[in-house]
């Protein structure tokens, strides 16, 4: 548990606010392909069609809340707080 909060504390204090967003963008990227990953097999195994849109608005959801994550910390950077 503590590596966790030293990843946050990382990201939230804002030295490198590079770094911070290439690792948001990776995460992101990387919990994306397993939510689709998962909602293929899923799709595969029961038929249907609904999980795999349900995976597609996941990741969509997920690199929307990314975005939005980003947008802010840059927007507090660039006002100075």
């Amino acid at each position: 548990m503590g590596n966790m909060t030293d990843v946050v504390f990382w990201s939230q204090s804002g030295h490198d606010p590079t770094s911070v967003a290439v690792v948001a963008e990776d995460a992101a990227a990387v919990a994306g392909c397993g939510i689709a990953g998962a909602a293929l097999m899923a799709t595969q195994h029961f038929g249907s069609s609904v999980f795999d849109a349900a995976g597609s608005i996941a990741v969509g959801g997920l690199l929307g809340t990314t975005a939005m994550y980003l947008i802010n910390s840059n927007r507090l950077l660039l006002l100075g707080r």
